[in-house]
């Protein structure tokens, strides 16, 4: 029996959700393991960064100082507009003491919905 393209294509859909929600599950259980197990110090926006040339998107730069007191400076990678973060706001970071460059901003959790709900979207479709 040949499988018909609808049957083709709900299954495609049902399998991009369960790749979003696997991404979604795997950045939540990255920051979980971050947050419970990393360092965790306060930084401070030092500036907004437009990360395009023609966008009106910014995303904050942050001050912080690590576990041996050597200051940093953090660029976050995702840019919103309006600003979520405003230059001299203090916020809560986690990092891996073995890995400095994963960084997480506490309750940044933008990633996680976002592809959460791609994937409950096309589960919802493929249903």
């Amino acid at each position: 029996m040949r499988a018909s393209f609808s049957d083709i294509l709900i299954l495609l859909f049902f399998s991009v959700g369960l790749t979003f929600a696997g991404i979604s599950l795997y950045l939540y259980q990255s920051r979980q393991s971050l947050t419970k197990n990393g360092v965790v110090t306060t930084g401070t926006v030092i500036d907004l960064i437009q990360t395009k040339r023609r966008s009106y998107t910014r995303a904050p730069a942050i001050q912080y100082t690590d576990a041996n007191n050597q200051p940093k400076v953090y660029y976050h990678s995702v840019a919103t507009n309006p600003p979520e973060y405003y230059v001299g706001q203090q916020v809560t970071l986690y990092y891996d003491r073995d890995h400095p460059d994963d960084i997480q901003i506490a309750g940044d959790n933008l990633m996680i919905y976002v592809m959460g709900g791609f994937g409950a979207v096309f589960l919802l479709i493929s249903i």
